[in-house]
């Protein structure tokens, strides 16, 4: 790039952007589902039927590290 007022060429620098990976949950579905997640994007999982929440978080955010908030959730057998 050209800087306008005196010529010199300038380096922009541009972020990676940060991605966090679909975490498998066995015996529940997440959404949205797709096998990469922009930072800040908010996913839910959802026990299938059958299967109990028993522990961890069904909402996760992806953050800057690029890692998950909270816990992997468990759904278990009713």
């Amino acid at each position: 790039m050209i800087c306008p007022f005196n010529e010199h060429f300038v380096t922009l620098y541009i972020p990676p952007v940060n991605q966090c990976d679909n975490v498998y949950v066995a015996h529940a579905s997440v959404t949205p589902d797709q096998p990469k997640y922009d930072y800040n994007t908010t996913i839910t999982y959802t026990c299938d039927r059958a299967y109990n929440h028993t522990s961890g978080d069904l909402v996760r955010t992806c953050d800057d590290t690029p890692r998950w908030t909270g816990i992997l959730p468990i759904c278990t057998r009713m």
